[in-house]
């Protein structure tokens, strides 16, 4: 008996016991469909993570300031020098330095007659930010650069908080509203942003108009250097980087201005993201292992029911090896079933998961490719003992078996 016709024997065997087969498989089908789900989400979650940190903008380079070795994930955030207009203009004049742009950060509440949206993140900045974040607007206008040379009081409202002061975001634009007790207009809705399925509602203001909204007020700045293309972004953040510590920082053994370019922190969110989907993957991994445990009750219990099958074919001729062949096709055959619909089942809750966080929709194919022959190793590995079992079999015991 070739191998093509112990698949046949194999198919015609599990179509023979639907209901046990496909509770033999569930096990196997829950193991791949969790860990490649788990990959998939990991994944998803460091790219969408990655995203909002960097904007989209893989020639920007954060500038942070804090003790030397430290990192942004790890290190304390310190209050910077003041960073003076003529420093903003020279850096912009320093090799591969496109711009050098500040952002101002608050929490604040806003109120709308009797509503309020408490706890709401506040960001000020010139165009720049705004182009860099992504925005995409959901009713009126963005900010513009007749708003940022007025030093107008608009405001652009994120999604959220537009909906807990108004109907809709259309009827939220032209109103006046109250940030820190000043009034604003609103020009705009956008859609918010979410990070590993967390909104934080966001809204903006012209940087200009900062100082107007919140008088005396200490707030959190944070400074970014876009580079003139991405293959220099590094010497971009290091030569504006050099620049301020020559020029403001008093102590540099303190604390030093220091360059973080996405590529670097997303290694570190890399790093961080892998490590936590190995450990889920691997608890999930286990489930795997149980599947192959029921994989093996079955083949034995498969064994026992065909021990005249088994002893008539030896009669006939077939030797130990064919005997051997034959279970472990059907083991394998068994595994790689459920690993083929563990994949779709984990297909359809990725995309859902995706869907409901709305994540860009990521499935990993060497995962996928890596699961599937995992779980035919499960069948060779769980279906070698019932194989052997029923190899070793005597014909004369094997047909008078009752």
């Amino acid at each position: 008996m070739n191998v093509i016709e112990s698949f046949r024997m194999a198919l015609s065997s599990i179509m023979a016991h639907k209901m046990r087969s496909i509770l033999t498989m569930l096990g196997i089908i829950i193991g791949v469909g969790s860990i490649i789900t788990i990959v998939a989400i990991g994944q998803m979650g460091e790219q969408q993570l990655k995203n909002s940190v960097s904007g989209g903008n893989k020639a920007m380079v954060t500038m942070e300031f804090g003790p030397p070795g430290s990192s942004s994930l790890t290190g304390p955030m310190l209050t910077p020098p003041q960073i003076r207009p003529v420093d903003v203009e020279r850096i912009r004049q320093l090799p591969y330095v496109k711009s050098f742009i500040e952002q101002r950060m608050d929490m604040s509440d806003i109120v709308s007659g009797s509503k309020k949206a408490e706890g709401v993140y506040i960001r000020a900045g010139d165009l720049e930010i705004f182009e860099l974040n992504n925005l995409v607007p959901v009713a009126g206008r963005l900010i513009e650069q007749d708003d940022v040379d007025r030093a107008a009081q608009v405001i652009v409202l994120g999604q959220d908080t537009a909906t807990q002061l108004f109907a809709s975001p259309d009827e939220a634009i032209g109103k006046v509203i109250e940030l820190n007790r000043q009034p604003v207009r609103v020009i705009g809705v956008v859609e918010e942003q979410s990070t590993l399925g967390f909104t934080m509602q966001t809204c903006f203001v012209p940087m200009t108009a900062w100082e107007s909204l919140y008088p005396g007020a200490v707030s959190f700045s944070q400074f970014a250097v876009v580079a003139t293309d991405v293959e220099h972004v590094t010497e971009a953040g290091q030569n504006a980087a050099d620049y301020l510590n020559e020029t403001l920082v008093v102590n540099p053994e303190e604390a030093l201005f220091k360059p973080t370019d996405m590529r670097q922190l997303e290694e570190e969110i890399s790093s961080i993201t892998s490590i936590m989907t190995a450990i889920i993957g691997g608890i999930a991994a286990i489930s795997l292992l149980v599947g192959g445990i029921g994989v093996m009750n079955i083949m034995l219990v498969s064994v026992a029911e065909r021990t005249r099958e088994i002893g008539v074919r030896k009669a006939l001729g077939a030797t130990r090896g064919r005997i051997l062949q034959q279970f472990l096709i059907e083991s394998m055959v068994l595994t790689s079933l459920g690993g083929i619909i563990g994949i779709v089942f984990a297909y359809a809750l990725t995309a859902l998961v995706a869907a409901i966080l709305k994540y860009e929709f990521v499935l990993s194919i060497p995962v996928t490719i890596i699961a599937v022959l995992f779980s035919s190793l499960i069948g060779v590995v769980f279906g070698l003992l019932p194989a052997n079992k029923a190899a070793k079999l005597s014909p004369i015991d094997a047909l008078r078996y009752e």
